[in-house]
């Protein structure tokens, strides 16, 4: 399994992209009539893609874009458009990965102070290209936006972060310290039962009024 460094140069690396695209598509204008099903053939087919492109990606790079009504653009411009929408679809999901990487470790998923920080720098790094601050954080504002909802979406959904999975064995802890000391008891209780019973297990943490709850799961 990858780790958060991993997962964390796969978002930056995204937001990069995401950043060079929208420097592009800056320097043309914005139409909402562009974008229907009869303007080009894989909308018209696609009605996923379509549907993310009418109620997300409008929105977000409209921060960027001059407003405008140039259709020798069009052609040009959905080339731009598909290569951008899909790399902002990318980036949202990688909340995924946060989500199943940081819930089995008791971790929280949405730091305020790095979104912060985050978002600075990628003010920062607009701002070299020639993109207006200001662009730079209302599109990625709603880039977090929609990653926050995919998060909480398979905080929800996700068998592998379902309360209602049975746990093999409950620790409970009520100071940080002793939780400490019950995580590395569930980690050799793992250890144990990888050996035993020769399947994989993970642990969940999560907190209740006040006390530390640790628990080891089956992996399905």
């Amino acid at each position: 399994m990858r780790d958060l460094k991993q997962i964390r140069k796969e978002i930056n690396k995204l937001d990069d992209k995401i950043l060079e695209l929208a420097e592009k598509r800056s320097h043309y204008h914005l139409n909402r009539e562009f974008y229907k099903r009869d303007n080009d053939k894989e909308l018209s087919q696609n009605s996923a893609l379509f549907h993310y492109i009418k109620t997300k990606y409008l929105s977000m790079i409209n921060h960027v874009c001059k407003k405008g009504n140039k259709k020798e653009e069009w052609h040009y411009l959905m080339d731009i458009d598909k290569e951008l929408v899909l790399t902002i679809m990318k980036r949202c999901n990688k909340g995924v990965d946060v989500v199943r990487y940081k819930e089995p470790l008791g971790l929280p998923i949405y730091v305020k102070e790095v979104e912060e920080k985050k978002l600075k720098e990628l003010k920062e790094s607009g701002k070299k290209m020639g993109l207006e601050e200001r662009a730079v954080e209302g599109m990625f504002k709603g880039v977090f936006s929609e990653t926050k909802r995919i998060e909480e979406y398979i905080k929800k959904t996700d068998p592998k972060n379902n309360n209602n999975v049975p746990s093999i064995q409950r620790y409970k802890a009520g100071t940080k310290q002793a939780k400490d000391i019950m995580m590395f008891q569930a980690e050799r209780k793992i250890e144990e039962l990888k050996k035993e019973k020769g399947r994989d297990y993970s642990v969940k943490v999560k907190k209740q009024e006040g006390d530390w709850i640790i628990d080891i799961l089956e992996k399905s």
